[in-house]
């Protein structure tokens, strides 16, 4: 039978029709069909000890896991459903990471890369940053009981840079199936932020959903806090009169005002004659 004909859940049921068991395995249950995609995947799997570990359970870890690219609008509740499917479902460790154009301009700035990278991403269609909360082994034992058998085993390369150069990839990769392309680019230098958001039992975690529950509320855009960096300065002068004047405030507000999130500074410097 045609392996394109049975899905592959049923193909390992049958006589060699499977690779051997372990990484290799799970791997070819989990990426799309093609020894291109399995290639790709298995060389992003092989970039650590942490991403190696992911590749174990990375269907699992993705469905925990959320990207949101250019100024789209972060469905924050959906967050706190990743985030607590992460940590009480899985006991696994959740980090939120922020990247600005320049961060990663392999993916963020070229045109083609991003289109490629990014097509099933949220998002995908809007310029800027790109916004990661995802769900990776925790680095280290958390404070509950260390025997406990729902416990993620630890991997002590999914610290900080191991997240931003092993998880970070492979999982935007899972879910954009791009492990040919991403593969072959290096991954950010530099993050405009990289938080780790706690695992089971951690006050971090209690506070990241309080957090998320705010940003919810407050409906908090993508690039709120990236653009908040930028500070512009406006100077007003003129007649004080005439600002009543609708053909004065209005191309004031259009065109002297509106930067965006930016964060502005109006002086003004008018006569009141």
């Amino acid at each position: 039978q045609m392996e394109g004909a049975v899905p592959k859940e049923q193909l390992c049921l049958l006589p060699l029709t499977c690779p051997d068991e372990g990484v290799q395995g799970h791997l070819w249950l989990q990426v799309p069909p093609g020894p291109a995609y399995l290639e790709g995947a298995i060389a992003m799997a092989g970039l650590g000890s942490c991403s190696w570990r992911m590749a174990e359970i990375l269907r699992e870890l993705s469905a925990a896991s959320l990207f949101v690219a250019g100024t789209a609008e972060v469905p924050w509740e959906e967050v706190v459903q990743k985030l607590r499917l992460c940590v009480e479902g899985h006991d696994a460790s959740f980090w939120e990471i922020r990247l600005a154009v320049e961060d990663w301009p392999e993916v963020l700035a070229n045109n083609v890369t991003r289109q490629r990278v990014l097509s099933n991403i949220r998002g995908a269609s809007q310029r800027g940053g790109l916004a990661a909360f995802i769900c990776v082994p925790p680095a280290a034992h958390g404070s509950g009981d260390k025997d406990d058998f729902m416990n993620m085993p630890p991997e002590p390369e999914c610290s900080r840079e191991g997240v931003l150069s092993q998880a970070l990839p492979l999982l935007l990769a899972y879910q954009s199936h791009s492990y040919d392309t991403l593969r072959h680019i290096l991954p950010p230098t530099s993050v405009f932020r990289a938080q780790w958001r706690g695992q089971r039992d951690s006050s971090e975690f209690f506070n990241a959903v309080a957090e998320f529950h705010t940003r919810a509320v407050h409906n908090e855009s993508l690039n709120q806090e990236m653009y908040a960096r930028t500070e512009v300065a406006v100077c007003i002068t003129g007649l004080a009169r005439s600002l009543a004047e609708p053909s004065v405030y209005l191309p004031l507000t259009e065109n002297g005002t509106d930067f965006g999130l930016a964060k502005k500074h109006i002086f003004y410097v008018v006569d009141f004659q």
